[in-house]
């Protein structure tokens, strides 16, 4: 979940002494963005532009007391009936894949698969390795770039390529339950089980492979089996298992990206306008896509630790004066201890929040 786990291949964080330090510790992603104008450079990159917020200064927006209050409306969608329950990227460092498929799922009005997303980036960005496998990916993503592969190559949903919740039952009435990568690193093990001389494959194998490609039948999976690599495996299951079946969307839809400029994202009056932008959504009736610093969950995490949530309501705490933002986590329903938590979203105060957001995402 943490531990670079949006942008683990980008090794520059921000501390609170070098918000101040131009270019010094600045992720990479934010470098690569002011460099390449949206559309140019990365095929597909830049779904929906990116906006750049000019603001620096002192904050001017208040944390609590009466014009909180005013500001401060309830609203909280049902996002379930959209978005489907909080989903558990069981610490796969994939949680770029679960927001950007909560944000196609919210658009869609369906919920696609975030395994889906996470293995189609894996190939589409380029970062996967020449013979590295799909279950060795411990790398994130960029939001932007996911969101426009899947609205191209269209969406798998969720319903014919489960994401989390892996139980495989054997032939002696046990079963075993993985979570993602150990998933794919268990179906991509049965390139090294196989044996052409007894020849046939194991039910066992089909079994764990279908737990997230529920279509396959035994001779495809035999057949795939049989002419595939380590490597090339789960995209072949994949494209058995998803080909028909994908999902496009009616009309032109786009992810922007906004967060402050180089140097600054973490400025107070970026912060003050990131929040006002994240109100207008929810006040809109929508949801918004968060990056932020892992150090929101636990002083634990260092500033170069980042993570992909979505804010999906808010509320007024009489009892602090603060305005709560409802946060839907990748963690699954425990929301991995963090508290408080209900069904996987964690209600976290403005202030608390204040300084780990660099940017948001906003459907169009």
């Amino acid at each position: 979940m943490f531990r670079n786990g949006m942008f683990p291949f980008m090794n520059a964080g921000y501390s609170r002494a070098e918000r101040r330090v131009g270019l010094r510790g600045l992720p990479m992603f934010l470098l690569l963005s002011a460099l390449v104008a949206p559309g140019a450079g990365f095929p597909g990159a830049w779904a929906g532009g990116t906006e750049v917020i000019a603001s620096r200064g002192a904050a001017t927006r208040a944390l609590e007391g009466k014009e909180v209050a005013r500001r401060c409306t309830t609203k909280t969608p049902p996002v379930e009936d959209r978005l489907g329950p909080v989903r558990n990227d069981s610490a796969s460092e994939w949680c770029y894949a679960f927001l950007t498929a909560d944000l196609l799922s919210w658009q869609l009005g369906q919920v696609v698969s975030a395994a889906d997303v996470g293995i189609i980036y894996n190939d589409e960005s380029g970062t996967r390795r020449p013979g590295q496998a799909h279950s060795a990916m411990d790398r994130g993503g960029r939001m932007t770039e996911a969101f426009d592969f899947m609205v191209r190559k269209g969406m798998c949903l969720e319903a014919d390529m489960p994401s989390q919740d892996f139980l495989v039952s054997r032939g002696d009435g046990t079963g075993e339950s993985y979570g993602l990568r150990g998933l794919l690193a268990e179906i991509e093990g049965a390139t090294r089980r196989r044996d052409p001389a007894r020849g046939g494959v194991p039910c066992s194998d089909w079994e764990t492979a279908r737990a997230m490609f529920p279509w396959l039948g035994y001779r495809d999976f035999a057949d795939i089996l049989a002419r595939s690599s380590e490597r090339d495996l789960i995209n072949r299951l994949q494209e058995r298992n998803c080909g028909g079946r994908r999902v496009f969307f009616p009309k032109p839809v786009g992810l922007l990206t906004v967060r402050g400029p180089l140097g600054s994202v973490y400025e107070p009056a970026v912060q003050d306008r990131l929040f006002e932008r994240i109100d207008a959504e929810l006040e809109a009736g929508g949801i918004v896509g968060v990056g932020l610093s892992a150090k929101f969950y636990s002083q634990g995490y260092s500033s170069r630790d980042f993570h992909a949530v979505s804010v999906v309501g808010r509320r007024y705490n009489p009892e602090t004066r603060q305005c709560e933002y409802k946060v839907r986590d990748t963690s699954g329903e425990g929301c991995a201890g963090f508290q408080p938590c209900e069904n996987g979203n964690l209600w976290a105060s403005e202030s608390s929040l204040r300084g780990r957001l660099y940017e948001i995402y906003l459907l169009r």
